[in-house]
């Protein structure tokens, strides 16, 4: 027998627990793992529900979990679970399972999450796993889709590089690596397909892959067969009315992903276009936020010729919205708002921007970069303090990405600027922002700064709706004092 949590011993406990599978721990204790006839085998991986579970419910959306197994034409079993929130709080299938790459292996994530109002159990308490297998029958035919997302704009290099990436669990991989050259193998590109399947919309035959073990080699190949083309933006409800809103995610670990619990909320009347962060696809990140926004401005004024122009982000994302009103309004153009949401404000403070003037001609990127990262780091632990909440971490980034886009922040010292500003704090101190804008709203979202768009979206939407419907009726926001 082998130590370890990983290499696990399976064992009968007693008499009385027949195929009842368990494991020793490093220190030789025993753990039970469920029943034998409810492993779930997924393309010979067995997984243990009660493992999945743990994880679901380390979440702090998640009340109760139950993992099951499901069919799959490929793999034998897939897996799935379903979940029920605290009282009041919100989250999504893709925010969970984005959790749970940081606390899994990627095979034993549930492909298909399902919400309820309570878990089916027996007469001893037991969870029935097959009416959940029924349930998620039922909920797959009748759920409705998110809003469209316009396969023309489907950026297929961008998605399956952050696929890549988790996957194969290295923030390094370019299009340019080759799949099984970079430790993939039969199993992880089986579930590369499936993703791929998801992603397009349609079935994918396994032979695509010969002779395109890399990304720049299998897109095309994939866009041949679905008709999508390359670009750096995501178009959600392009059939919406309004004038569209311009989105800067920032995120640079999932993308467009990370904007489907704002977008499902907002409806298909709300036109969304959701602008990846640089660096998805390998290219190179530019060195500055101004030299990010004047990258990106030729695709908005492609989409959109003349004012007046909606823009919003999130954390880096945000600074990068607030220079592209800074060059749009250059122009000549009109700018009615920039939604931030929780950006660090360590560079519209006073004190902190005499810091960072004095010290960016003689310190080196990488020192200047960890005096910006402390101050942030201060600043969070105040506001949360402030508000007498927990500070939810944020999650594992690709470091490589990272490290550039931090470096960006640190040397960021914005201009005023006269343009509408909604900030939506959820660590970050907003009040600060009022240095740059004499026309700053400040409202808290909970959910932490990994969160605020999953967990905070109701009330984020919800007062960002009615931002975009005061610009549209031709009125002027009045914003509310700053909390």
């Amino acid at each position: 027998m082998r130590d370890g949590t990983e290499a696990e011993a399976k064992f009968t406990f007693g008499p009385n627990r027949p195929g009842t599978v368990g494991s020793l721990d490093g220190d030789g204790f025993p753990a039970l793992h469920g029943r034998r006839s409810e492993v779930i085998n997924r393309g010979g991986e067995k997984i243990a529900p009660a493992e999945v579970e743990s994880a679901l419910l380390r979440h702090p959306a998640v009340a109760e979990a139950a993992a099951f197994a499901i069919p799959h034409p490929r793999l034998g079993d897939d897996v799935a679970a379903a979940v029920i929130p605290h009282s009041g709080a919100q989250t999504t299938p893709a925010e969970l399972r984005q959790f749970l790459q940081r606390e899994l292996a990627s095979f034993k994530i549930p492909r298909h999450i399902l919400f309820l109002d309570r878990l089916p159990k027996g007469a001893t308490g037991k969870v029935q796993r097959r009416r959940l297998r029924e349930a998620l029958d039922v909920d797959h035919r009748a759920t409705k889709p998110l809003p469209a997302v316009k396969k023309a704009t489907l950026d297929l290099e961008a998605e399956l590089l952050i696929l890549w990436r988790r996957l194969l669990k290295s923030g390094t991989v370019t299009i340019d690596d080759d799949f099984f050259a970079r430790g993939g193998d039969s199993l992880l590109a089986m579930e590369m397909l499936i993703e791929v399947e998801r992603l397009i919309g349609q079935p994918v035959p396994e032979t695509i892959l010969f002779g395109a073990e890399t990304i720049r080699q299998l897109a095309p190949k994939i866009a041949m067969q679905t008709g999508a083309q390359a670009t750096p933006f995501f178009e959600f409800s392009a059939g919406g009315h309004r004038r569209p809103l311009y989105f800067f995610n920032g995120d640079i670990l999932s993308g467009h992903e990370g904007m489907r619990r704002m977008v499902e909320l907002f409806g298909a009347d709300y036109p969304i276009i959701s602008i990846d962060p640089h660096g998805l696809r390998g290219e190179p990140v530019p060195p500055s936020i101004e030299a990010m926004a004047a990258d990106r401005l030729p695709h908005i004024l492609e989409r959109q010729t003349s004012g007046p122009f909606l823009l919003g982000g999130k954390c880096n994302g945000a600074m990068v919205a607030f220079e592209a009103a800074r060059l749009l309004m250059a122009a000549g153009h009109r700018v009615d708002l920039v939604a931030m949401v929780d950006p660090p404000t360590v560079a519209a403070r006073p004190a902190s921007r005499a810091i960072i003037g004095l010290m960016k001609p003689i310190a080196s990127p990488h020192l200047l970069r960890w005096m910006y990262e402390q101050m942030a780091r201060l600043e969070r632990y105040a506001n949360a303090w402030r508000h007498e909440r927990n500070v939810i971490v944020e999650g594992k980034f690709l470091p490589a990405l990272w490290d550039a886009y931090s470096i960006a922040m640190a040397q960021y010292l914005p201009a005023p600027l006269d343009v509408p500003v909604t900030f939506y704090a959820a660590e970050h101190d907003g009040r600060a922002w009022r240095h740059l804008s004499s026309h700053v709203e400040v409202l808290q979202v909970p959910g932490g700064h990994s969160g605020c768009l999953t967990i905070g979206a109701d009330l984020l939407v919800d007062h960002l709706r009615q931002r975009i419907d005061v610009h549209r009726s031709g009125e002027r926001a009045v914003p509310a004092p700053c909390s």
